[in-house]
């Protein structure tokens, strides 16, 4: 149990680390999407990728239980489906999107396109 609940926060770190350094997991960065923030463009600050993690993640969290979870992806996917912009309850949460990368764009600093 102690193991899985250290890969679980090493996996958070991760994940929080990929979206707000580097604007992207290196699978997103092989298939050219980015995480930014939805008002900006520009890479996810540490709190707000801490936030999309914690959100995406509750069952997992152990938050959740049971039929709970069903219920959660289900509410998750909903939010997909029905929001234009194909933003889940973790990237609401987060002020967050999932951007596609141009082919052969250089980024800057900030994360934002050139």
């Amino acid at each position: 149990m102690f193991a899985l609940a250290i890969l679980f926060v090493l996996r958070g770190l991760y994940l929080v680390y990929a979206w707000s350094a580097a604007g992207a997991t290196p699978g997103q960065q092989l298939l050219r999407l980015r995480t930014v923030d939805a008002r900006t463009g520009d890479r996810l600050s540490v709190p707000r990728a801490a936030v999309r993690w914690i959100v995406g993640e509750l069952p997992g969290l152990g938050l959740l239980l049971g039929p709970a979870i069903l219920a959660w992806y289900a509410a998750v996917a909903l939010s997909i489906v029905r929001n234009r912009e194909a933003r889940g309850l973790h990237d609401l949460a987060a002020g967050s999107r999932v951007a596609r990368r141009a082919v052969g764009a250089a980024t800057t600093q900030g994360g934002t396109q050139r």
